[in-house]
């Protein structure tokens, strides 16, 4: 007879987890330079109803909103690629570090968890050391170097950004999806996709790449998938509707409603104003 599973959820997974206090001062300095690294900035957004920041005060805030995310990211970076820990102190900041990075992954989408859904694959989270980390890295620093105020964010740091290696965040709010490839093979890969254009669905490879190896054919089926979720993320965050690129569902982003300024106490003020001198006429 079949085995009866247990209705009762482990016990394990219901206990609150408390973090190590020996990370408590290094993740309080993650959390002030990954969302409030810009604080200095703020008593200038606390202006008279219907007045608009200057550009100058929204250029300084993208500035150190973005620094603030950089740095820490590169304290993220370092620590994760060193040894030393022990184990449970290890497992403990691994964890830390995903939700500091979905923390700033979460305000580069605004808070839009409709946006942010279309990156979401149900991938576990990979193994850093294991990943094309250099190369990931190597690109970050160039996107950086060119645009000293942006934030390109490693997407392996998140828990729901499994969409492109690298999420790019412009100075002037435009976003590009970097998918990072590496070796000989991938180069390899890129040319043969480069020209046969019309390759653009993986249950094609075999019959159109016949002579090579299963694991090759394999690899360029991967490269494909990859390529076409990426276009369907950007169908979807252009258009406001497209498919899923994990489901393949018809998805449709439905906009916000806008909030409309009300002139009340400006009538009123400009009423009360208006009384003293219709009376002295």
């Amino acid at each position: 007879m079949p085995k009866k599973r247990s209705k009762t959820p482990s016990l394990n997974k219901l206990i609150p987890q408390v973090l190590p206090a020996i990370l408590e001062a290094e993740l309080y300095d993650l959390y002030q330079f990954s969302c409030k690294h810009s604080e200095p900035v703020w008593p200038k957004f606390k202006l008279v109803e219907g007045d608009r920041p200057t550009q100058d005060t929204i250029d300084e805030f993208i500035s150190l909103t973005h620094q603030g995310m950089r740095i820490a990211q590169g304290k993220i970076i370092c620590s994760l690629l060193s040894d030393g820990d022990r184990y449970e102190v290890s497992d403990a900041r691994r964890f830390s570090y995903i939700g500091i990075s979905d923390a700033i992954g979460w305000q580069l989408f605004k808070h839009e968890l409709a946006y942010a859904k279309r990156f979401f694959m149900a991938q576990k989270p990979p193994i850093l050391q294991e990943a094309n980390i250099e190369s990931v890295i190597s690109i970050v620093e160039q996107c950086h170097e060119n645009d000293p105020d942006s934030i390109a964010l490693i997407s392996d740091l998140t828990s729901f950004i499994q969409i492109g290696d690298i999420y790019h965040v412009t100075t002037h709010g435009r976003t590009n999806i970097y998918e990072v490839k590496d070796g000989e093979t991938n180069r390899h890969i890129l040319d043969i996709l480069k020209d046969m254009p019309t390759l653009v669905d993986a249950q094609d490879v075999p019959r159109l790449l016949p002579n090579k190896s299963d694991d090759f054919q394999k690899q360029v089926q991967r490269v494909i998938r990859q390529k076409q979720r990426m276009l369907s993320v950007k169908e979807t965050l252009l258009n406001n509707e497209g498919n899923d690129a994990y489901t393949g569902e018809q998805v449709k982003i439905h906009e916000l409603p806008t909030l409309v300024e009300n002139w009340y106490s400006s009538i009123i003020e400009l009423s009360a104003n208006s009384t003293p001198k219709c009376t002295t006429r």
